[in-house]
């Protein structure tokens, strides 16, 4: 489940340079990257001021603490039959390897170019169907795509410019251009890879944000090549199960630039402490409160207008086929 921001907390990923994470644990921002090479697999770690020693862990039986070598100010040793890596304190920033030797010859890390994805696929647009109750304009997806890519659509949001983010289950974002009043094509753009099952995309003042089963991402283009270089983990304090069913459902963005999200309570095994709920993420992302909990699948509808928060569900056990609720808060539903 989450842990508590007090305890330790995942800031992001900055992939500018190579796929370096940043966190903190015990009040100490710490900035670590890995590289595999000749020499091994090495953790490099940037490490903060701190008043308190830190320990590393490494490994468990399975290497002895002779395995490994550390460079900088951090001493390797076993403790309760786990590896660590001891950082003492320190009045300014440290900066420390730890280096896991592999036997034979590993093969060197390629070099990420300036953009990963510099291929668009470019799809016709078609008459958009009218003089019915609803004006129907079909978005042709990128299924095919130069990078194999599945495309199960999962969320989409539009920028003021026309623009349309896209996420997919298959954990990418992807960005649309082109649809004006009289364009022939949409051209799409891969921004973004590796999210976890996401279900939910939304924006808020032009930012993208993502729900996971890891948490509520923001995703950055800090650099402006159109691919995002920072995935943020704007909240990481809601529970996630192994439950296959157990999904990251809706997101959306109320009035006051708070979340909402939905979790199942479709479980085989594990009961998590998110589980079944409709919960509201504060606008800073640092405080997770729960609006109302007993839902099986549900899925969120918002009003920006009334302010009014709705729900579907899934038939099954004490739930009617496929019931609209209007949430309450504190209410049960199950």
């Amino acid at each position: 489940g989450g842990i508590h921001p007090k305890r330790a907390r995942f800031l992001g990923i900055d992939l500018q340079s190579g796929a370096k994470l940043e966190y903190i644990v015990a009040n100490t921002r710490i900035r670590e990257r890995f590289l595999l090479d000749q020499a091994g697999l090495t953790r490099h770690l940037t490490v903060d001021a701190h008043k308190q020693p830190l320990y590393l862990a490494l490994s468990t039986k399975e290497y002895e603490d002779s395995k490994f070598i550390c460079r900088g100010k951090g001493t390797i040793k076993t403790i309760n039959n786990n590896v660590v890596c001891l950082v003492p304190a320190s009045s300014k920033s440290e900066e420390i390897s730890i280096v896991l030797p592999l036997a034979g010859n590993s093969p060197k890390p390629s070099q990420p170019s300036a953009k990963r994805w510099k291929r668009k696929v470019s799809l016709p647009l078609t008459e958009s169907e009218k003089g019915n109750a609803l004006q129907f304009e079909p978005i042709p997806l990128p299924l095919e795509n130069p990078y194999k890519r599945g495309v199960r659509a999962a969320g989409i949001d539009f920028f003021k410019d026309g623009r349309v983010a896209l996420v997919t289950f298959d954990g990418d974002v992807w960005i649309g251009e082109g649809l004006q009043p009289g364009s022939k094509e949409v051209r799409w753009s891969r921004y973004a890879s590796g999210l976890h099952e996401p279900l939910g995309l939304r924006l808020r003042e032009e930012q993208i944000f993502v729900f996971d089963r890891h948490g509520l991402w923001r995703l950055h283009d800090r650099d402006g090549n159109g691919e995002a270089d920072y995935h943020e983990l704007f909240c990481s304090q809601i529970d996630q199960t192994a439950e296959t069913r157990e999904f990251a459902s809706a997101l959306e963005v109320e009035k006051d630039g708070s979340f909402l999200v939905c979790k199942p309570g479709q479980t085989g095994s594990t009961i998590g402490r998110s589980s079944s709920a409709i919960l509201r993420i504060s606008p800073d992302g640092k405080k997770v409160t729960r609006l109302a909990h007993g839902f099986r699948q549900p899925y969120l509808g918002y009003d920006p207008v009334t302010g009014q928060i709705a729900a579907s569900d899934q038939q099954g056990h004490y739930v009617p086929s496929t019931p609209i609720d209007f949430v309450k808060k504190g209410a049960f539903y199950g």
